[in-house]
């Protein structure tokens, strides 16, 4: 039997970071998903962190050489079996209620909905999260506290605010809508645009259930 979701981790070099990253994913509310990793040639310990966790289904798929992140999605979309998709990158982790709030209320928007949490931006110290702010306050994007909110991609354009959605995985496919290959950043914004233009509605919460890591250290690398 298929899982309700599918989360998928595109790494490169992020042994210091995946293991927090995987630990958040597993320990969901929600447990009907599988977990997808696809690492873009890794020439650390990232693989081997990874591997860690196969006793808990999960799937690694290693690149032969460095693809990018947008790329890492798309492979990993390829390879899911969810009848949802879900994004958390390698160095970011999410609340425990993270899957089960989002696919909550995506169950009520409709298939061609897209929905995500508002983000804490984290300071990252010894594998710690410490959330500094929000990212909705930060760029000043009020919304209702409670209800999903619908939000036009201009909107999400002005107040200059990125976004990692769920999304209905049949939708994604019959829509061919996927990340820019080869890119090593600013993918996500193009996939939101070519979302919304597939008639995709985006619904953001305003509740903080995803943890941003915009700077990452460790007590031996303040050392050096």
């Amino acid at each position: 039997m298929s899982p309700l979701v599918s989360v998928i981790v595109p790494s490169r070099n992020a042994e210091r970071t995946i293991g927090y990253a995987l630990d958040s994913i597993f320990n969901q509310t929600l447990q009907d998903i599988e977990v997808i990793v696809v690492d873009d040639a890794s020439d650390d310990g990232t693989q081997d962190v990874v591997k860690a966790f196969a006793h808990r289904g999960l799937k690694l798929l290693v690149n032969e050489r460095r693809l990018g992140p947008g790329t890492c999605r798309n492979l990993g979309i390829q390879a899911a079996s969810g009848k949802y998709v879900a994004f958390v990158d390698a160095d970011d982790a999410i609340d425990p209620e993270y899957l089960e709030t989002l696919v909550r209320f995506l169950v009520t928007l409709g298939r061609r909905s897209i929905v995500a949490s508002n983000i804490w931006v984290c300071n990252s110290s010894n594998n710690r999260m410490l959330p500094a702010f929000t990212l909705f306050e930060q760029r000043m994007l009020r919304l209702p506290s409670k209800v999903p909110c619908q939000v036009s991609i201009a909107k999400l354009i002005e107040h200059k605010v990125d976004i990692k959605p769920i999304i209905c995985r049949e939708e994604l496919i019959e829509t061919n809508v996927r990340f820019w290959e080869q890119t090593m950043g600013e993918e996500w914004l193009p996939f939101l645009i070519e979302l919304s233009r597939a008639g995709f509605n985006i619904f953001l919460v305003d509740k903080p259930l995803y943890y941003y890591s915009c700077l990452l250290y460790t007590s031996d690398a303040a050392d050096e």
